[in-house]
């Protein structure tokens, strides 16, 4: 994928691919909780995924919509002041949600030694911009490209979509036996420790850790 711009409709599916096959790494370190953001609005646009809890093993969890809630009311109360208008900032609120959430998907993974290679899709008129991820590069060595992203995200976001449909919320572990199917488990020795040099902050500080809006 290059750093050009996906048609829209594209471009909503593939946030939505990026979102679930994150969901899916970070379950191999942990438990994450996951329910429908909203009804469906377009045939054509996957709804996205609301991420309520993220339980890191052996660390506190992390409660992420609340999170993200909290910072962009922020963003959309400081944008009011500063002379937006109001149906203007309460859009920006909702597409807000959805960036803000990749970003701190992303920022988690990272403190967990994933990296990433990323382009920038810049806002309008002040609008945060959204990052947009080319490849993936897990602990063991396997590097995801975009093609994979729609891939895999594809079947984890489906496979979570159809549990939904009997149950409010679902979660996610590395018990999952989709996963086992998709990813490499990380080995033993890449236990997650507040002491691993891989780790430039220590876990417990994502629960106030201000993730990136780029």
């Amino acid at each position: 994928m290059s750093g050009k711009k996906l048609p829209y409709i594209e471009f909503k599916n593939y946030q939505v691919y990026q979102e679930s096959i994150l969901i899916g790494i970070i379950a191999l370190y942990g438990t994450i909780n996951i329910s429908i953001r909203g009804k469906k609005t377009d045939k054509e646009i996957l709804p996205f995924l609301l991420i309520n809890k993220i339980q890191i093993y052996g660390e506190d969890p992390i409660y992420c919509n609340d999170l993200i809630t909290t910072k962009c009311e922020d963003i959309k109360f400081y944008e009011i002041k500063h002379g937006l208008n109001i149906k203007t900032a309460l859009r920006r609120f909702h597409k807000n949600k959805i960036i803000e959430s990749l970003h701190f998907l992303m920022d988690i993974l990272f403190l967990l030694g994933i990296n990433f290679n990323t382009y920038i899709t810049n806002g309008k008129n002040g609008a945060i911009r959204a990052e947009t991820i080319r490849f993936i590069h897990l602990q063991n060595g396997r590097l995801l490209s975009s093609d994979d992203i729609k891939h895999i995200g594809n079947l984890i976001y489906h496979s979570i979509i159809d549990n939904l449909k009997f149950h409010q919320s679902v979660s996610l572990n590395p018990t999952h036996p989709l996963l086992s199917h998709l990813f490499d488990p990380p080995s033993s020795t890449s236990s997650i420790s507040l002491s691993s040099s891989c780790l430039p902050l220590s876990i417990p500080s994502l629960s106030t850790h201000s993730f990136s809006s780029v």
